[in-house]
């Protein structure tokens, strides 16, 4: 009973003072409204007082921007008026200077002209001069041309006459020595006939120069009297010449007389080098009859077979005599 009586008075104690705050709160806003009021009443009059200034303002800048645009207006006849007094004075002065610049432009037409007229007759005096000076000239110079022309030709006439001479004397000297040259080569191809040394003095030391130049094959390899004898082949081969680079192998027979089967002979040949030397069975083979001279039916036979003539041409030089007229 006593928990319940202090509940009821705290909760009454509670009422008092809200309702004390509800009474205080009432007041206060009464207070903020008549404050509210009175504030609304000053900008209320505020505001009328600013009006009344704006207007007299209006009023005042009425008033001043007429004085301005009469002054403006005053200052813009002033303008306007010394505009057209400076513009008559300025067309008044370039009239006159118009008149003043075509006189002195006709005066110095006039002596422009003069002076060319002065120009014209020095450049005409001057040209009569060079003219004759020229003719001259070339009147002195044809004389000139004409002395050096026939010193030129006497000259030309005298190393004419000299190298004819010396053509003369140098054609004899060449015969001279091809026929020692043809007549040494033949001596020394019948000496080397004579003593079987044909292919080692004569033949080999011709075959590469010779089969490069007209085959244009590096030559790695020359085996000169290879002899052969194995099981079914004996035979004998002058000179083999080898062409790694061309995969081609020359195979060289010599001969001092053309009697009987030389040509079948020399296809037996190739025949055996192919069994005697399989690691050459991917070359191209190519025959060559070699010999110190060669008749013309003999080359005529060997081309007929597609066999390269080798010998002296003319006794001078070892040579190919049918090299155009075979093709593989």
């Amino acid at each position: 009973m006593e928990v319940l009586e202090e509940k009821v008075s705290k909760l009454e104690e509670m009422m008092m003072r809200l309702l004390y705050i509800q009474q205080k709160t009432e007041m206060e806003l009464q207070s903020l409204s008549r404050e509210i009021k009175e504030f609304k009443e000053s900008i209320e009059k505020y505001k009328e007082e600013n009006d009344r200034r704006f207007a007299k303002m209006d009023e005042e800048f009425e008033k001043y921007k007429q004085q301005v645009d009469k002054q403006i207006n005053e200052y813009k006849q002033q303008v306007d008026k010394q505009i057209r007094e400076y513009k008559q004075e300025n067309d008044r002065r370039f009239a006159k200077m118009d008149e003043e610049f075509e006189k002195y432009k006709q005066q110095v037409d006039k002596q422009i002209n003069e002076y060319k007229q002065q120009v014209d007759k020095q450049i005409r005096e001057y040209k009569q001069e060079n003219d004759r000076r020229f003719a001259k000239m070339d009147e002195e110079f044809e004389k000139y041309k004409q002395q050096v022309d026939k010193q030129i030709n006497e000259y030309k006439q005298e190393n004419d006459r000299r190298f004819a001479k010396m053509d003369e004397e140098f054609e004899k000297y060449k015969k001279q020595v091809n026929e020692q040259i043809r007549d040494m080569n033949k001596r020394w191809g019948e000496i080397s006939n004579k003593m079987g040394t044909i292919v080692e003095d004569i033949i080999s030391p011709a075959t590469r120069p010779v089969l490069e130049k007209y085959f244009k094959c590096n030559i790695e390899k020359k085996l000169v009297n290879v002899e052969v004898n194995e099981e079914n082949i004996h035979t004998e081969f002058d000179v083999i010449a080898v062409s790694e680079s061309c995969k081609t192998v020359f195979l060289i027979e010599v001969k001092t007389t053309f009697r009987g089967k030389f040509v079948e002979d020399l296809f037996e040949k190739i025949e055996k080098f192919k069994k005697a030397f399989p690691e050459y069975k991917d070359y191209k083979i190519v025959p060559i009859l070699a010999s110190l001279s060669m008749d013309e039916n003999t080359v005529n036979i060997l081309t007929k077979n597609k066999i390269y003539a080798m010998a002296y041409r003319e006794w001078e030089y070892m040579d190919i005599l049918n090299f155009d007229k075979i093709v593989y």
